[in-house]
């Protein structure tokens, strides 16, 4: 049986509203992962990404607040320790309700091109909001601006071309473990013939999931967030898309119906898991995977 591949927004953890405290999303990420469990339990072969946003925003603030007695670290390696931090909290949410499946947790890296134009046009806003641009200038930092929250660090994010682990993830998965990987969209490096370096940069999470989840040859995709739908209209009379074809939803991104920074990435990453070999691909709230797998609720993407 070919994997379900579930990709778990930023939301899955940290609420809006919340700072994100330990407490927190442990209670949150419990919440996420009985609903997977019942999945598990009907012996369906299952892989994990997440985002990690609002991880790396706090863990930015943390290193701040500690400089410079504590050195900061760069963005790929706050990627990494957020990959392990997330990792934990989703098989220790895994193993209330299923104690006895094996869960594993495979730090992922994921190769970029190191022409890609992203990383001499950044546009992937991270890290917390500040209402003076002045250390952000100061430190030759690319920013942009919000008149109503203020100013954001925006880095690279370049397209995701091959999953560095993609064996282990495979080979985990065949012995029945349930596997989270790829977490905050993988460790970007790049290659130059057998030599490795590390990119300072993100990638967004569900164009990872599409790569990984066309790489292992799956038929599913599941993209969790805090929407039910995506949804057209959205800023002014918003309307649920039930069904989607790859053709009209070429057509929605015409016209421009979804958010840059928020639907459209993810509409974009399930056309490309259709079109390279994926038999459908779906956009749903988190706490609805069942009602999204069961066409009762949620955005489903198909030829």
């Amino acid at each position: 049986m070919k994997p379900l591949i579930i990709a778990l927004g930023g939301n899955a953890l940290i609420r809006e509203h919340e700072i994100g405290n330990y407490a927190q999303q442990m209670k949150n990420i419990t919440h996420a992962c009985k609903e997977i469990a019942a999945l598990a339990k009907k012996d369906i072969p299952l892989i994990i990404t997440h985002g990690n946003g609002p991880q790396v925003g706090n863990l930015e603030l943390q290193m701040q607040a500690a400089s410079p007695r504590i050195p900061s670290m760069p963005l790929h390696v706050e990627v990494g320790m957020t990959q392990g931090e997330i990792g934990h909290l989703i098989a220790f949410g895994l193993k209330k309700w299923l104690p006895a499946q094996p869960v594993s947790v495979v730090l992922t890296h994921v190769e970029v091109n190191e022409k890609d134009e992203a990383f001499t046009h950044p546009s992937k806003p991270i890290g917390p909001w500040y209402q003076s641009s002045q250390h952000l200038s100061r430190e030759k930092i690319p920013f942009i601006h919000d008149t109503r929250k203020g100013f954001r660090k925006i880095v690279a994010s370049p397209t995701p071309q091959k999953i560095v682990e993609l064996n282990a993830i495979r080979e985990l998965v065949e012995k029945g473990h349930i596997v989270v990987a790829c977490g905050g969209g993988g460790i970007p490096v790049t290659r130059n013939k057998n030599h490795w370096s590390c990119a300072d940069a993100v990638i967004d999470k569900d164009l990872t999931t599409q790569v990984l989840g066309n790489a292992l040859a799956a038929r599913e995709m599941v993209i969790l967030t805090n929407e039910s739908y995506a949804y057209t209209q959205y800023n002014t009379k918003p309307m649920p898309i039930h069904s989607l074809s790859l053709a009209k939803a070429r057509y929605y991104l015409k016209q421009g119906e979804f958010g840059r920074g928020s639907m459209e990435p993810k509409i974009r990453s399930t056309m490309r898991f259709i079109q390279k070999g994926g038999k459908t691909a779906y956009i749903g709230k988190t706490g609805e995977l069942e009602e999204v797998l069961s066409h009762e609720k949620g955005t489903r993407i198909h030829k």
